[in-house]
């Protein structure tokens, strides 16, 4: 199953947009999110920033460790815009 079959298609007139910053500490992903303006464009934190490990499904099935399984903070933003009618 592809992330494409997994969405469901937007039917209202607002649209939500994410960006996930990766990053080795807190402090570095915050500090990204600052670099880049990202909040005078709409932007706001949509939970904790914890360590994680990353994995991706590959199409058949199979996991597969993302960044040697090391453990990263990552940051999620989240943005909701209107969309013209």
């Amino acid at each position: 199953m592809t992330l494409q079959e997994t969405t469901t298609p937007q039917t209202s007139p607002l649209q939500n947009e994410c960006i996930t910053i990766i990053a080795r500490s807190p402090g570095q992903a915050l500090k990204e999110f600052h670099r880049r303006g990202l909040g005078k464009q709409g932007y706001a934190i949509c939970g904790r920033v914890v360590p994680h490990k990353f994995e991706v499904i590959n199409d058949d099935g199979a996991s597969k460790e993302l960044f040697n399984g090391e453990h990263f903070y990552s940051a999620t933003f989240f943005r909701r815009q209107e969309q013209p009618r």
